[in-house]
C-alpha cells in the first residue's frame, strides 16, 4: 500500500510570486515489517525589481526520509530465497511464530526447522523482525538565482545552491542470528553508521545576445566553484558474550577486537572559468567555441605537472540550402564538423601516500604518485543533417575520441616496499557511425511516423603501459594486458 499526500499554495502579483508545497509518502511494503517514509517541504520565491530589470529567485526544501528493511539481495539477509525455497509439504503458519522461548538462554531465540546453511539461510519472519535494518535521513537544499539586464543584449546572472544531508543506518541482529552475519556472536551484532554530505555550488555569467545587420553573436563568460565535503562515522561489530547482554544494542557492548570503528571522509573542490562564443553569418555560416580552465583539489600540493587543466572545443556548420540552389527535392541540408578536448582530474588521495593503521602498525599500503596528469579525452566528430522528398529527414555522423593518462593499478610486485601502485598511461580508442532516417506523413486526420537508427561503434586498447618509469626506482615496466577482476570465476581482462 502507497499513499500520497500533497497540498500547495501559490499567491503572488505582478512584481513577486511566491509557492508553498508540503508532501507526504507512505509505503508499507508485501514484506512484513518493511515501511517507508518521505515528507518533503518547499519554498520559493520570485521577485521583479528596477522596472523588471532585476530579478531574485529564491527556494528551499526540506525532506525527511525514513527507511525500514528494504529487501536485500543475496542469501542470509533476503527474505524471499528462504521463502521461495520452502517445502511446499511443510507447515507455513508453524514458522510465521518466529521465534520461541529459549529457557536454558532465559531468550527468545530464532525457530527454523529447516536449518542453517547457504541456501535454507534462515526465516524468512526472523529476518525482517529480528535483523532490522533503519535508514534515517534527513535533507536540506537552498538555492538563489539573480540576474541582471544592463542592456536587450547583455545580462549577468548568478546562481548559489547548498545541499546538505545527514543520514544515520542502524543494524541490529538479535541474539541466534546465523554466525556470518552476527561474525561468530550469540549475543547479537549492533552497528551504526552516521554520514554527512554537503554540496555547494555558485557561479556568476556574462551574456550577449547580440545581431549586426547579417552577423548574430551569442557569447558567455564566467566563473564557477564546486566544494563538496563528506564525513562518515562506523562502529559496528558483535556483542561481547563477556561484557554485554543479548540483544542490548549500544556500541559499549561491543567486542572491541572483533568491532570495526572507521572514520573517514573528504574535501574536494574545483575552481573553474569559462567561455563560448558561436558567431552566425547570413544565417548559414556558423562558428562555435569553448573554453575552460578548471583548478581541482585533487592537483593541489601535489607534485604534478600542471595544477590545473584547460579543454577547448571548436566547431563549424553550414546551411548549404541557404546558399546553394539544390533540387527542389532537398529542403535543408547542414554540414557540421567538431573538435573537443575535455580533462578530468584522477581519484582522490593518490597524491600522497596512504598509512593505514594494521597489527598495531603503520602500513603503507599505496605508493605516492609523483607525476600526476589529468586524464584526457580529445574527440572529433563530423555529421549531415538533411529534409528531403517532403517527408523524410537524416542525420549521419561519424566519431572519433582518443582518451590518455588513464589512472589504474597495474598489479605489479615493485620494489617501493608498497604493497599497491597507481600509475597514469594508456591509449584508449573509441569510433563509431550513428545513421538516423525518419519518415513523417499526414493525410488528413491520419498521421505516420517512423524513425529507423543504426548505429555502429568500436571501442580498442591501442597502448596499456609501454615504457612507464617508476621515478623512485628507475624501474621501466611494460604490460599488454590486465586482470581488472569480476565476480566468481569470471574475470575482465584488459589486453
Amino acid at each position: 500500500v502507497v499513499s500520497t499526500e500533497n497540498v500547495s499554495l501559490s499567491t503572488g502579483t505582478e512584481k513577486n510570486q511566491s509557492y508553498l508545497s508540503a508532501g507526504a509518502v507512505n509505503s508499507k511494503g508485501i514484506v512484513p515489517n518493511n515501511k517507508y517514509n518521505r515528507y518533503n517541504f518547499t519554498f520559493r520565491n520570485t521577485t521583479s525589481f528596477l522596472d523588471d530589470k532585476m530579478k531574485l529567485d529564491v527556494g528551499a526544501s526540506f525532506i525527511n526520509q525514513y527507511d525500514r528493511n528494504m529487501t536485500n539481495q543475496g542469501t542470509y539477509s533476503n527474505p524471499l530465497v528462504t521463502a521461495y525455497l520452502f517445502p511446499r509439504g511443510d507447515d507455513w503458519a508453524d514458522v510465521k511464530m518466529y521465534e520461541r522461548f529459549n529457557e536454558q538462554r532465559g531468550i527468545m531465540t530464532q525457530f527454523w526447522p529447516q536449518g542453517f546453511d547457504e541456501l535454507r539461510g534462515q526465516n524468512p519472519y526472523w529476518i525482517n523482525y529480528r535483523n532490522l535494518r533503519e535508514n534515517k535521513r534527513d535533507r536540506y537544499m537552498l538555492n538563489a538565482n539573480l540576474s541582471y539586464e544592463i542592456t536587450d543584449w547583455m545580462s549577468v546572472a548568478g546562481r548559489a545552491r547548498i545541499d546538505h544531508s545527514v543520514n544515520t543506518f542502524t543494524e541490529k541482529f538479535f541474539a541466534s542470528t546465523i554466525m556470518t552475519l552476527a561474525e561468530g556472536s550469540e549475543n547479537g551484532l549492533y552497528g551504526i553508521t552516521e554520514g554527512r554530505e554537503k554540496q555547494a555550488y555558485a557561479d556568476a555569467l556574462l551574456n550577449i545576445n547580440k545581431t549586426f545587420s547579417e552577423i548574430s553573436l551569442q557569447a558567455n563568460i564566467g566563473t564557477s566553484i564546486t566544494d563538496n565535503r563528506y564525513q562518515e562515522l562506523k562502529n559496528r561489530g558483535p556483542i561481547d558474550s563477556k561484557v554485554g547482554l543479548a540483544n542490548f544494542f549500544d556500541v559499549v557492548h561491543l567486542n572491541r577486537n572483533a568491532s570495526k570503528y572507521v572514520r573517514s571522509g573528504y574535501h574536494d573542490q574545483t575552481q573553474s572559468i569559462f567561455a563560448s562564443l558561436e558567431l552566425g553569418y547570413k544565417s548559414t555560416y556558423y562558428l562555435t567555441a569553448t573554453a575552460r580552465n578548471d583548478w581541482p583539489s585533487q592537483l593541489a600540493g601535489a607534485r604534478s605537472v600542471k595544477s590545473s587543466f584547460f579543454y577547448p572545443s571548436v566547431g563549424g556548420s553550414v546551411v548549404f540550402s541557404e546558399m546553394l540552389d539544390l533540387p527542389e527535392q532537398i529542403s535543408y541540408l547542414k554540414l557540421r564538423s567538431s573538435y573537443a578536448s575535455v580533462g578530468l582530474p584522477f581519484p582522490r588521495f593518490l597524491a600522497n601516500a596512504t598509512y593505514p593503521w594494521e597489527n598495531n602498525d603503520w602500513a603503507n599500503v599505496t605508493y605516492q604518485l609523483l607525476d600526476l596528469k589529468p586524464e584526457k579525452t580529445n574527440s572529433f566528430e563530423v555529421g549531415l543533417t538533411m529534409r528531403f522528398l517532403s517527408n523524410f529527414n537524416l542525420d549521419v555522423s561519424y566519431y572519433n575520441t582518443r582518451t590518455f593518462n588513464q589512472t589504474f593499478d597495474p598489479q605489479l610486485d615493485v620494489s617501493t616496499g608498497a604493497s599497491k601502485i597507481y600509475i597514469q598511461t594508456g591509449n584508449i580508442a573509441n569510433e563509431g557511425v550513428e545513421l538516423a532516417l525518419g519518415y513523417d506523413k499526414k493525410w488528413r486526420q491520419f498521421n505516420w511516423i517512423s524513425n529507423f537508427t543504426l548505429s555502429s561503434n568500436r571501442n580498442k586498447i591501442k597502448e596499456l603501459v609501454s615504457n612507464y618509469v617508476i621515478e623512485e626506482t628507475g624501474e621501466v615496466i611494460n604490460k599488454d594486458r590486465l586482470d581488472v577482476g569480476g565476480l566468481g570465476l569470471a574475470h575482465f581482462i584488459l589486453k
